[in-house]
């Protein structure tokens, strides 16, 4: 389908497009015909599937970004990979929830980063001598 083949390219806001404008004409101009019956409900999933994929790939895009490591090049491919994504979330009005996630997300991977700092940090501890302390 259409939306499949713009889901493969990436270009979720024009995947968006087509399920908004196939969702208005069942409804407007389908609406008796039974066998569309449910296909404003099977649109309204695949939407929210896009959305839910645009966020985790959001995160996910940001979250291996490492800011001081890469090239031109390699900026030029992330901002390719990541700009898709940034327009269907503000056109969706999820970028918000996008970086909530991705604060989540981080916050989960500090505190963890932080407990084994402190483990470590404790274990070496206990290690020493009373009088090294």
């Amino acid at each position: 389908s259409t939306v499949q083949l713009l889901l493969t390219a990436c270009d979720y806001v024009s995947a968006l497009d087509v399920i908004d404008s196939t969702t208005d004409v069942v409804s407007n101009n389908l609406a008796g015909i039974q066998c569309f019956k449910y296909l404003n409900q099977e649109l309204y999933l695949i939407k929210q599937n896009i959305e839910n994929i645009m966020q985790s790939e959001f995160v996910k895009a940001v979250r291996t970004y490492k800011f001081d490591k890469y090239d031109d090049k390699e900026k030029e491919i992330l901002k390719m990979e990541i700009s898709p994504l940034i327009y269907g979330l503000l056109r969706i009005n999820k970028m918000k929830n996008s970086l909530q996630m991705y604060k989540d997300d981080l916050t989960l991977f500090l505190k963890q980063k932080i407990k084994e700092v402190i483990s470590t940090c404790l274990a070496v501890l206990l290690e020493m001598p009373v009088n090294e302390k």
